[in-house]
């Protein structure tokens, strides 16, 4: 594809005027990945009519995957295991030396000297099978981060829905970042917490959460019944609809491409353009996780994949249009280097 093009593409993604060739500004480029610029979209009218090679979606359709039932609840269940009820457990015997954080978080950056730990009530919203979190743990007694860094943790994280635990989950926490401040020493490491279902009496668990609202807590060891609760914190699983036809000519079935609601999908010159609008915080993982690059994005800072995928070449970007109220990923697909 013609450099032109390429330009065109990519500024048009970006909120650009389309086809002005601009001067390769490495400052430019810097700043942008410092900072992510927002374009709201009133309408996709304009766009369409003004693209070149847009595709009409007349019959595109979308499935879902099919649902297991959550676990249900069971009168008399110890608190913490599979279908109990927790709530009165975290309200009675709170633990306030475990939090829980959405996505990574650099303790040595954000919690800094002049600020204490700060509180978080929400985990934000998912798509993928597992949510990034960050633990952290305080450490009662020690006199500073010394004696206690690499030094493990057994946490459980135990998963409600409508105050029924469905999802329990073991981690075994050692550091990798640490704050100590005032006589309190935090230790913190980020994990992928699996959103599955619990093993019930009778029936193995492991299948994947529905769509839905739930609740966090956390408790040391893995003891049952827990006597102490840290929580909760609110998670949010997106619906996860299927794009099951993109238009004719897409290669979707090496170019995976994440749920969400397709807004846009156009073809110039043998490369396609195709932007997906969904609300989860963690879209671009997924959408990483789908091409088989998702420790590419531990890099802090990675907004853009490239891939040759059965001589596909793929670009993916973590774009920061919005659409409604949701923001996309967009995908360049071509047969050359794009």
């Amino acid at each position: 594809m013609s450099t032109d093009l390429s330009r065109t593409l990519h500024a048009t993604i970006d909120g650009e005027p389309a086809g002005v060739p601009t001067a390769f500004d490495m400052s430019r480029v810097r700043a942008r990945a410092r900072r992510r610029r927002t374009v709201r979209v009133a309408t996709r009218a304009a766009t369409g009519a003004a693209a070149v090679g847009v595709i009409a979606f007349a019959g595109l359709h979308a499935t879902r995957r099919d649902v297991t039932p959550l676990p249900p609840a069971r009168e008399g269940a110890a608190p913490g295991t599979c279908g109990s009820d927790v709530r009165a457990v975290a309200d009675e015997h709170p633990d306030d030396s475990i939090s829980l954080y959405a996505g990574v978080a650099q303790a040595h950056e954000e919690f800094g000297d002049d600020q204490p730990v700060p509180e978080q009530s929400a985990l934000g919203r998912v798509v993928g099978p597992e949510a990034e979190i960050t633990l952290g743990v305080r450490h009662d007694g020690a006199p500073s981060l010394d004696p206690v860094w690499d030094t493990p943790v057994d946490l459980r994280l135990v998963v409600t829905h409508d105050g029924t635990v469905v999802g329990v989950v073991d981690e075994s926490v050692d550091t990798t970042s640490g704050y100590e401040r005032d006589g309190e020493v935090w230790t913190f490491r980020t994990v992928r917490m699996p959103m599955v279902t619990c093993d019930e009496p009778g029936r193995s668990g492991g299948d994947r959460l529905p769509a839905g609202e739930y609740e966090v807590y956390a408790t040391r060891g893995d003891d049952t019944p827990v006597t102490a609760l840290a929580g909760p914190w609110d998670l949010t699983v997106v619906d996860d609809t299927l794009v099951a036809a993109l238009p004719a000519g897409f290669p979707s079935d090496v170019v995976p491409v994440i749920p969400g609601r397709v807004v846009r999908a156009e073809e110039h010159d043998g490369v396609w353009t195709v932007e997906v609008a969904n609300p989860a915080d963690d879209r671009f993982l997924e959408a990483a996780r789908l091409l088989g690059e998702r420790d590419y994005l531990d890099m802090v800072g990675v907004d853009k994949i490239e891939k040759v995928v059965d001589g596909w070449w793929v670009e993916v970007h973590n774009s920061s249009r919005i659409y409604g109220d949701n923001e996309t990923v967009s995908y360049f697909v071509g047969h050359r280097p794009l």
